[in-house]
This record gives structure tokens, C-alpha cells and sequence, in this order.
């Protein structure tokens, strides 16, 4: 799936720009006590100078552009039947900066509104298959990107979404306890750390819901003890 590879890919890009130690490199005594000579950039740690800056910039814009050509006509992205791909992306062109991707963006948070289920998770069944619709890794991905935007309306669907993701961590008397697996429907006592990464991130990116949740309904968390003990 050449859309979710290339989000990934353009995440780390954006991560690179944010994060980089161009610059940072310092004098380090080298063996014998000497200080090893090399040549340092200026540029203060963790930025990038103007030139590779404006070359990061455009690579992300190009990616960016790519993938916006590439979204359905039901604001999905690659395929359908599991949303995170389209919440993959959403994540991506959200953290660009592309305020003239709002339409793009749009489509896309309405297509991961239709995949909200009774249950609070944002996934599509997918029968027959095995691991279903992979219920907690769509819903997790989702949950960030619906997160990402900032609106406020979709507020009481993340909220549910917590719901659902606290309920599907395994805390039973095995070596699972405290992870997530693919869904809990199926009655698998298997958990995995890839569904793991993703049910904590979620669950600790979205955690200030919580706080406009009424008073009449208790905070939903996970046990991260067990979680902890898990990873």
C-alpha cells in the first residue's frame, strides 16, 4: 500500500524537521585526552539551517501533494475496509501545516465519522477474515487523527472511543495481561506490542477529553501498570 508507506514516510520527514540535531555536533576529547577536530555548523541545536529547512519543507509539501491525489471519492484513503489508513494520512497532512488541504481533511474526518460503531470503536467488519476489521488498531489511529483536528465536536465520539479501547485490554491470568491484540470480539487471548504502541498512544494523546466528560459518567483509563508489565 504505497499510501501507507508514504506516510510514514512523511511523518518522519516532519520529524526530522522538528527534531533535527543539525548544528549540535561539539568537541569531544578523543583518545589521549586530545580534542578530536571537527567542523561545526552555527546553527543552534535541534534546528536545520535556511537552505536544507526549505528543502524539507518542499519535500513534505510534495508528499503531501501526492497523497491528497490519491483520496477516494468517499474521503478514504487506500483501503476502505480499514479506516487507520485513511487516519494514517489525516495524521501526515494535519502536521504539514496545509491549511489549503482543509477540504482534503474534511472529506476525510467525515469518512472516519461513518466508521464509528455502536460500540464506540471506529473500525468496519470485515467478515470472514482473520482478526475481523482489526477493531483496537483502527480505533486507536482514528482516535488520534479525529484528536488532531482540534474540533470539539468530536469530542463525545473519542470519548467513546476510550471506552472502547479501556475494554479491549487484555487483563486476564496469562502472559497477555495488560496488552492489546487486533480485537477482543473474537475471544483471542493474544496481545501484540505493534496494537500495544498504538492502544497506549491513543489512550494517552486523547486523555483530556476526560475533562469535559459529564459528571455523571466516571473517567475511562487503562490499567498502564499492567500495560507497563506487558511491554
Amino acid at each position: 500500500m504505497k499510501a501507507f508507506r508514504t506516510m510514514f514516510l512523511l511523518s518522519g520527514v516532519g520529524l526530522l524537521l522538528l527534531n533535527s540535531p543539525v548544528g549540535s555536533l561539539a568537541d569531544e576529547p578523543a583518545a589521549g585526552g586530545q580534542k578530536a577536530v571537527m567542523t561545526t555548523s552555527t546553527q543552534p541545536a535541534g534546528t536545520l539551517d535556511t537552505s536544507l529547512g526549505n528543502e524539507v519543507k518542499a519535500s513534505i509539501d510534495r508528499a503531501v501533494d501526492w497523497l491528497c491525489a490519491r483520496q477516494k471519492e468517499d474521503g478514504s484513503f487506500s483501503d476502505s475496509n480499514f479506516p487507520a489508513l485513511t487516519g494514517l494520512t489525516l495524521q501526515a497532512i494535519l502536521k504539514s501545516g496545509r491549511t489549503d488541504k482543509a477540504d482534503v481533511i474534511a472529506k476525510g474526518v467525515k469518512f472516519i465519522a461513518s466508521c464509528v460503531q455502536p460500540d464506540g470503536g471506529i473500525y468496519r467488519t470485515v467478515p470472514g477474515r482473520k482478526g475481523g476489521g482489526l477493531s483496537n488498531y483502527n480505533t486507536a489511529i482514528c482516535m488520534m487523527a479525529l484528536h488532531d483536528t482540534g474540533d470539539p465536536s468530536f469530542t463525545k465520539i473519542i470519548q467513546d472511543a476510550r471506552k472502547f479501547m479501556a475494554g479491549a485490554q487484555s487483563l486476564g491470568d496469562d502472559e497477555y495481561k495488560g496488552g492489546f491484540g487486533y480485537d477482543k470480539q473474537t475471544q483471542r487471548p493474544y496481545t501484540d506490542l505493534m496494537n500495544t504502541y498504538y492502544s497506549v498512544e491513543a489512550m494517552k494523546q486523547t486523555a483530556d477529553v476526560e475533562d469535559s466528560r459529564p459528571k455523571t459518567e466516571k473517567r475511562v483509563d487503562i490499567d498502564w501498570n499492567e500495560t507497563i508489565k506487558f511491554i
